[in-house]
C-alpha cells in the first residue's frame, strides 16, 4: 500500500501536467493548424529496391521504424532561405503531445511547457521550524541547522507548514513570556555570618536547653509501675518486653517490636533500664526529635552501627509530684553496640513490701540520682566517653576510641553543676537526703542543708509541705 507521501507527490505531478496542457492548448489556438500541407522534396520517401539475389532484404524505408528514421533525418537538416520546417514528433506519447503536424515556432517554446517530473519527483515540501528559546531563537528553513541548533542550545521545535504560521506562534510566544516573565523586586537581606565550625563533628547541644517533657501524672505513673512488676514471660511474645526484676521496683527491657507509646511513659515514669531499638527508630517516635536525631548521627558516624543493632542504656531517677505540678526525672543515657545473642531474662511477678507506696518510691528516687551522679564523675574523671546529647534534663553518651574532648568534659561539668550543688528540680525533702550522698560524691559541694562536719547526721526532718507533697 502506498504510502501518503508518494500519493501526494503524484498528485503535484498531475497538477503539472493539467497545468502544461492548458497552456498548450492555449498556444495551439493562436497557432494556425495546417490541414493540407504540400508534401517537400525532402520528405518524399523512395521506394524498396528490386532484390536481386536470395538473402535478407535491406530495410524496407516505408516500415514504421524505418519511416521514423527517414523523418528525423530530414527534419534536421536545415532547410535554405530560412524556411521554417515541418515538425512531425517522432514519438508525441513521451512528452504527452498529441499526434498531428503542425507548424512549430521553436522547439525551445514547446519545451517549456513540458512538465518536468523528475523535478517534481525530487522536489520536497518546504518546511518552516520555529525555536522559541535560546540564543538561536526564530524561524528556519533548514532542518539539519535547526537540529544542530537544537541540540547545542538543550531546547525544542516546532514545524509549521508556511512561514505566516511560523511567525505568528513566534510572536504569540514572545509576547507571552515578556507578560509573564517581568522581573520581580526582592527585598535585599543582608547574610548573617555564621562562626566557622569543623563540619565533621556536631557540637552537642547545650546544657541550658530546655526540652519540655509531657508530665506524666500520678495514676499513670502508678499503672506503668503496676505493669512492670506483674510482667511474665507471656509479654515478651506479645509485647516485645521483659523485665529487670529487684526488690523494690522492677525496670522495662525494650525489644524491636515493642510498642512506642508504652517505651515512652516507662522512659517519662524512669522505669527503663534497656531499649533495643529496630533500625529505624520506630520505637522512639515519641521522644523529642534532637534526642532522635543524635541516636541517628551515631548510627551514620559509627560504620559497624549502621547495619548492627543497638542498645541504649538507661540509667533514671524517679518523677515527684508536687500540689498540682509534676517534677521530670533526671536521665543518663548510654548508647552502643548490642550483642546479637543478648541474654534474655524471664520475668516474673514480684510483689511490693507492705509500705506505702511514697515510702517505697523515695530511696528508689535518691539512688538514681546517686548513679547519674557517679557517671557524670567518671566522664568528668577522664574516661573515653563522648557527648551526643544534653538538655535539662538528660544526656546520651557513647564509648570513644580517643579521650574525652573538651568540649564534651564542658559539656559533662555543665550538667553535673546541679548535682554537686544539689540545685536539681526535685522537692526539698529529695534535696535534703541527697546532700549527703552529694558530700561524699563531690568534694566541692556545698548547699543550705549542709550541717557541720562533726554533725554525725545531716538528714533534717522534712516540712509538713514535703510530708504532704513529696512522691
Amino acid at each position: 500500500m502506498e504510502d501518503l507521501n508518494t500519493l501526494r507527490i503524484k498528485k503535484q505531478m498531475l497538477l503539472i501536467e493539467l497545468s502544461a496542457i492548458e497552456q498548450k492548448i492555449n498556444l495551439y489556438e493562436q497557432v494556425t493548424t495546417v490541414t493540407n500541407v504540400p508534401e517537400s522534396e525532402s520528405s518524399k520517401t523512395k521506394a524498396i529496391p528490386v532484390q536481386t539475389a536470395p538473402g535478407k532484404e535491406s530495410t524496407n524505408p516505408l516500415k514504421a521504424d524505418a519511416l521514423l528514421k527517414s523523418i528525423i533525418k530530414e527534419t534536421s537538416t536545415p532547410l535554405p532561405n530560412g524556411k521554417t520546417s515541418l515538425l512531425v514528433d517522432p514519438n508525441p506519447c513521451t512528452e504527452g503531445i498529441s499526434k498531428m503536424t503542425t507548424l512549430s515556432p521553436t522547439n525551445k517554446s514547446v519545451q517549456e511547457f513540458t512538465p518536468d517530473y523528475k523535478k517534481a519527483l525530487n522536489k520536497e515540501a518546504e518546511r518552516f521550524y520555529v525555536i522559541y528559546k535560546g540564543p538561536h531563537a526564530g524561524v528556519h528553513t533548514d532542518w539539519g541547522i535547526t537540529e544542530t541548533f537544537c541540540k547545542v542550545d538543550k531546547v525544542t521545535c516546532k514545524k509549521f507548514r508556511n512561514e505566516t504560521s511560523a511567525r505568528l506562534s513566534l510572536a504569540t510566544y514572545q509576547d507571552d513570556t515578556s507578560k509573564t516573565n517581568q522581573p520581580l523586586l526582592r527585598p535585599k537581606i543582608q547574610k548573617v555570618k555564621e562562626a566557622h565550625r569543623d563540619q565533621r563533628f556536631d557540637v552537642p547541644i547545650d546544657v541550658q536547653q530546655m526540652v519540655n517533657y509531657p508530665e506524666i501524672s500520678f495514676e499513670d505513673f502508678r499503672t506503668i509501675w503496676k505493669k512492670a512488676r506483674a510482667a511474665c514471660p507471656e509479654d515478651l511474645v506479645h509485647e516485645k518486653f521483659f523485665t529487670t526484676d529487684k526488690k523494690t521496683k522492677s525496670l522495662f527491657n525494650f525489644l524491636e517490636g515493642a510498642d512506642a507509646k508504652l517505651v515512652y511513659q516507662a522512659f517519662q515514669a524512669g522505669l527503663i533500664d534497656n531499649i533495643y531499638p529496630s533500625c529505624n527508630l520506630q520505637e522512639l517516635k515519641f521522644f523529642p526529635s534532637s534526642m532522635v536525631e543524635s541516636i541517628k548521627n551515631f548510627r551514620k558516624k559509627v560504620l559497624k552501627a549502621k547495619d548492627n543493632p543497638i542498645y541504649i542504656r538507661c540509667i533514671s531517677s524517679l518523677p515527684e509530684w508536687i500540689q498540682e505540678s509534676t517534677l521530670s526525672p533526671y536521665h543518663f543515657l548510654e548508647i552502643g553496640l548490642s550483642k546479637a545473642n543478648r541474654e534474655i531474662e524471664q520475668s516474673q511477678p514480684m510483689e511490693d513490701k507492705d509500705l506505702p507506696f511514697t515510702e517505697i518510691l523515695h530511696p528508689n528516687r535518691i539512688n538514681g540520682l546517686r548513679r547519674i551522679s557517679e557517671k557524670i564523675i567518671e566522664i568528668i574523671s577522664g574516661s573515653k566517653k563522648k557527648i551526643n546529647y544534653t538538655d535539662s534534663h538528660c544526656i546520651i553518651t557513647s564509648w570513644s576510641y580517643n579521650n574525652t574532648s573538651q568540649e564534651d568534659l564542658r559539656q559533662a561539668s555543665k550538667f553535673g553543676e546541679k548535682f554537686m550543688n544539689n540545685s536539681m528540680e526535685v522537692s526539698n525533702a529529695t534535696r535534703q537526703h541527697f546532700c549527703r550522698h552529694a558530700e561524699q560524691l563531690f568534694e566541692e559541694h556545698l548547699c543550705h542543708f549542709c550541717e557541720s562536719k562533726d554533725s554525725e547526721t545531716k538528714e533534717g526532718p522534712p516540712s509538713e509541705d514535703d510530708k504532704s507533697s513529696s512522691s
